[in-house]
């Protein structure tokens, strides 16, 4: 027998669709370490830049104002990862939701179904999939920055989030958006003897993001899930400048302290143009600038970049229609596969880039929901 669904992440968009899912009586199985995100790739300490109005129920019953007002009322924002694991915590508690803390090493067709390959050699069937596992397989490491380093000698933030190693030592953070000083911030408050920040454009401004008129828009995709795709192209252009703006050219105010420190260096519109280890495993950085820089260690925030093919539980399933390493997805999130769902970053080419973050998780369980009951 096979599960009507299998949900493979259990991260934010996998456990909204779960509770969806079960609300309906549908026997569904979800797949992955619980918030592997938050708990292993977002460091202790870090904050976070939506507000509480942004939740994962798609029931909004169990939403993260009333964890707040349950749980925590002394809470105040910004809202700390910490205080998200919490709420997450309680969400599948509250729920019921039981997780199957296993890897999928391989998905692959199987009748008109699908047959699941678990890290522990188990397999599980299901009728339909949604692939809801996170970012994790797209951390961008620029290949000329990562050629120019010693590899045992830079990470990305997405790896990279204990900090007591840095601690005396001297670090470069390549990168200059909000987790790039966040990191900077976090690892200067963790004992490291220098931080030096580069990056290629002005430094952004210190200022509350407004993110008010973003919910709007992603709720319109229950009603209109097309919305997005069929906008004029520069409507298109200018919504989503307007998200870049919102959450690229701005930092967080609550940082501006935090990174005015003695140990902190910021290096704006700056180019690293070379990289030479020293006999005392000093690594000397060029800047375009000719500021020579000397540290131990580099940290990219590089960001992240769509690439399916790296989505490797997925390379036994062919005909994934993809472009510029998107999945072509239709209304209803489903790929060209039938019956495989995708939700999260790879969604965002053809749902807007809402969809990378929190807010578009409640809003995805629902359009997918809606067009499997009926």
């Amino acid at each position: 027998m096979s599960l009507p669904l299998l949900i493979i992440g259990a991260g934010p968009y996998g456990l909204a669709m779960a509770a969806l899912a079960r609300h309906h009586g549908m026997d569904v199985a979800i797949l992955g370490k619980p918030f592997e995100l938050w708990r292993r790739h977002m460091p202790p300490g870090m904050l976070l830049r939506s507000d509480r109005r942004w939740q994962i129920d798609p029931l909004e019953v169990h939403t993260l104002e009333r964890y707040l007002r349950e749980q925590d009322p002394d809470c105040a924002e910004p809202l700390s990862r910490d205080g998200f694991l919490g709420y997450l915590e309680w969400f599948v508690q509250e729920k019921g939701i039981s997780i199957v803390p296993e890897l999928v090493r391989s998905l692959r067709r199987e009748g008109n179904g699908f047959a699941a390959t678990l890290g522990n050699g188990l397999t599980m069937n299901a009728n339909l999939v949604l692939a809801a596992s996170g970012i994790a397989s797209f951390a961008h490491r620029p290949p000329e920055l990562v050629d120019m380093f010693p590899p045992d000698r830079v990470s990305h933030t997405y790896e990279d989030v204990d900090f007591r190693r840095l601690r005396g030592r001297r670090c470069l953070i390549v990168g200059g958006r909000q987790s790039a000083f966040e990191w900077a911030a976090l690892i200067a408050e963790a004992g490291a003897r220098a931080v030096h920040v580069a990056y290629r454009h002005p430094t952004p401004e210190l200022t509350r993001s407004d993110w008010s008129w973003v919910k709007p828009y992603v709720d319109l995709t229950v009603s209109n899930p097309r919305w997005f795709r069929d906008l004029d192209k520069d409507l298109r252009i200018k919504l989503e400048s307007r998200f870049w703006r919102e959450g690229r050219l701005k930092l967080e105010p609550w940082l501006a302290g935090r990174i005015r420190r003695p140990e902190i260096h910021l290096h704006p519109e700056a180019r690293i143009q070379g990289c030479r280890p020293l006999e005392d495993g000093t690594l000397r950085i060029a800047l375009g600038s000719g500021e020579p820089l000397a540290v131990e260690h580099i940290i990219l925030a590089t960001g992240y970049k769509m690439d399916l093919r790296k989505m490797g539980y997925l390379e036994d399933l062919g005909g994934i229609e993809t472009e510029n390493g998107y999945p072509r997805l239709d209304e209803h999130f489903q790929s060209s596969v039938p019956g495989l769902f995708f939700a999260g970053f790879p969604t965002t080419a053809a749902f807007g880039p809402f969809f990378g973050f929190l807010v578009g998780a409640p809003v995805t369980a629902k359009v997918i929901a809606r067009h499997l009951l009926t």
